[in-house]
């Protein structure tokens, strides 16, 4: 399943992708897409860059993360109230915030997800209205939540959005009002 999402996924952040995918029959097969790229609400936040040909869930290795690193919400406060749309400001340390696309080591782009357990390590961040992608490496967002109590968490991930997991993630609760 994480390999037919993760074809899909490279199609969604490009024109054309080239991925090697297990088939329901357990065979293996190569397959290359091309889509129309449609702006979402998604890419309008910074969705993604663009990826690399070739990548399958076997070859994708996720690299070091130092011992210091994290991640951390600059804003807004764990526990505050806030109003929409909600300014976010995303912080790293001991990594190098890149746009998606060529993995090198050290390096990485935000996600936000909403109201939804974060992703393992070595696992992508889905793409949907839960995961919010910061694929071309901003920093600071706007985020339309309906009113209420919210639990946003940052995840840092590879150029492949392959989750680093809980050493660079952070959780906060806020409300909006």
């Amino acid at each position: 399943m994480y390999k037919y999402f993760y074809m899909i996924l490279l199609a969604a952040c490009g024109n054309e992708s080239v991925s090697t995918s297990e088939n329901r029959d357990g065979k293996t097969q190569d397959t290359t897409v091309k889509t129309q790229k449609k702006e979402t609400k998604s890419e309008s936040a910074g969705h993604h860059g663009s990826h690399g040909a070739n990548h399958s869930m076997g070859e994708v290795q996720i690299g070091p993360v130092p011992q210091n690193a994290k991640v951390f919400f600059k804003s807004p406060k764990d526990g505050a109230k806030v109003s929409s749309p909600v300014s976010i400001q995303m912080g790293v340390e001991g990594m190098t915030v890149v746009p998606a696309g060529p993995l090198k080591d050290g390096t990485g782009h935000h996600h936000v997800i909403i109201d939804s357990p974060a992703p393992k390590r070595g696992t992508v961040v889905p793409m949907d209205e839960k995961h919010v992608h910061f694929g071309k490496g901003q920093t600071e967002a706007s985020l339309e939540l309906s009113a209420g109590t919210h639990t946003l968490q940052l995840q840092f991930a590879n150029g492949a959005h392959i989750s680093y997991g809980e050493q660079l993630g952070a959780k906060i609760q806020i409300t909006v009002e």
